[in-house]
């Protein structure tokens, strides 16, 4: 960018990576307490947590202009989407039909907001140019 100024879609995406990374890592007892009763639901769970903690790494990039903010938001992206096919395979080989219709809502929630991302961050011109830009 011209003014060196952050854009607004990364400032934006930053913070929302920040808090729901944030979020997301505060988990973690519950995911080890799940481990107990569904071995490999709670290892998704705790798969979810080190995700989060990646989401809030690239949050944290993202507002502090780092050259390797795109990439790191990349790679959170993929686990999310990692992580959300292995919860359908396995809300769909435990539960069945039930399974079903539970993997479209895991597939909303866990999809839309890489999605966005994805489009609206990842493959805007503006904000490459900015962080490619960046030391």
């Amino acid at each position: 960018m011209a003014d060196g100024k952050r854009p607004t879609v990364a400032t934006v995406f930053g913070v929302l990576n920040v808090i729901f990374g944030g979020l997301g890592v505060l988990g973690v007892m519950g995911a080890i307490a799940s481990l107990s009763v569904a071995p490999i639901l709670g290892a998704i769970q705790l798969g979810n947590v080190a995700g989060s903690a990646v989401v809030l790494f690239s949050g944290i990039l993202l507002l502090t202009n780092k050259k390797n903010a795109l990439s790191v938001t990349n790679l959170a992206i993929l686990i999310s989407i990692g992580l959300t096919l292995a919860l359908v395979v396995y809300l769909i080989a435990t539960l069945g039909i039930v399974g079903v219709i539970a993997s479209i809502f895991a597939v909303i929630l866990g999809g839309v907001y890489p999605l966005l991302v994805f489009l609206l961050v990842l493959r805007n011109e503006t904000v490459k140019s900015f962080y490619n830009s960046q030391s």
